[in-house]
Order: structure tokens, then sequence, then C-alpha cells
């Protein structure tokens, strides 16, 4: 009698493990999620900083072309200079906008990251879950076998 006390002791406390390494198991994914979150809030500032030096360095070259074409002699604001110019703003404008696609699809990737990891963490909670009913059921089968074979009834029919 004292094995079957001893089983059923043995089996809540394996339930309760199951339920504590479901709730850590969850908690890491948990912390792993917001983790890939901040990284895609910091993709996407890294990004948007970028392309707005990549602007900056553009408008910066469209200047210096400027001033290089009016100190040797060139109408700076018409035909080919200003044609270099505008040519130039535009590929500034270019780079900016591939370094802000970057970033996004950098984001994205983070993005998607972290939904897995919050499904993996509502997975280790359900998977624990179903852990601890197994393991009382199993533990419940065993006492009711273990109380049988010192013939004690178990609430089951009589022939």
């Amino acid at each position: 009698m004292g094995s079957i006390v001893t089983s059923f002791i043995g089996g809540i406390q394996q339930v309760k493990a199951q339920g504590e390494q479901a709730g850590f198991q969850s908690g890491v994914a948990g912390q792993n999620a917001s983790i890939a979150g901040a990284q895609a809030q910091q993709a996407y500032h890294i990004g948007s900083t970028q392309a707005g030096l990549a602007q900056a360095k553009g408008s910066q070259l469209a200047s210096t072309q400027k001033a290089d074409y009016a100190a040797s002699g060139v109408v700076a604001n018409a035909g080919s200079a200003d044609t270099v110019q505008l040519n130039t703003k535009a590929m500034a404008d270019l780079d900016a906008a591939t370094i802000e696609n970057n970033a996004a699809r950098q984001a994205w990737g983070y993005k998607v990251q972290q939904s897995q990891y919050e499904q993996q963490g509502a997975w280790d909670i359900y998977s624990g879950g179903q852990q601890q009913q197994a393991t009382l059921l199993h533990t419940a089968a065993e006492g009711m076998s273990g109380l049988q074979s010192f013939g004690i009834s178990t609430g089951g029919t009589k022939k």
C-alpha cells in the first residue's frame, strides 16, 4: 500500500515539474520574442538614419558639384551641369530608398522570428499541459491497478 502512495506522490511531483518546465520554456520563448521585436525596431531606426545620411551625402555632393562648376566659370543651374546635379540627387534618393527597403526587409525577418517565438511559447504551454494530463492519467491508472492488487474495489462494474 505504501508503494501506491509513493507512486501517487511521485506522479504529482512529476506533474508539478512538467508545469514548471513548460512555464520556463514559454518564458524563454517570450523573452526571445521580445528581443526579436526590439531588433526589428532597431533595424527600422538604423535604416532610417542611414537613409538620411545617404541623402545628406548626395545633397553635399550636388552642392560641391555646383560650387566646382561655378568656380570653373560654368553656369551651374543650366545644361549639363544642372543635369549632373539632378542625377546626383536622384542617385542619392535611390540609395536612400534602397537602404530603407533593406532595413524593412531585415525588420520583417525579425518580426517573423518574433512571431515564431510567440507561437513556440504557446506550444510549450499547450504541450506541457498535455504531458501533465498524461502523467495524471498514468498515475491514476497505476493507483487503481495497485488498489485492485490488494483486493480493493475501484468502482468498476460488479458481476
